[in-house]
């Protein structure tokens, strides 16, 4: 789902301009079977990494693999 938590605070790993990563809080609405509603922090079009999102630092350089 790309969703990671720290504390109380949840978040997503989203791939900026310049091909890093960067930590974005979101506020998450329903959730059922592995899926999230997100209901603020992203927009539509960004890059949330799904994958090996767990211990990314910020600002670590990534390569997009699949939109």
């Amino acid at each position: 789902s790309g969703l990671a938590t720290e504390d109380d605070d949840v978040y997503v790993m989203v791939v900026g301009a310049d091909k890093k990563a960067h930590r974005y809080p979101v506020a998450v609405g329903l959730v059922a079977r592995g899926v999230a509603e997100i209901t603020s922090g992203i927009k539509v079009g960004d890059d949330v990494v799904v994958r090996g999102q767990d211990g990314l630092p910020e600002g670590a350089a990534v390569v997009v693999t699949s939109r």
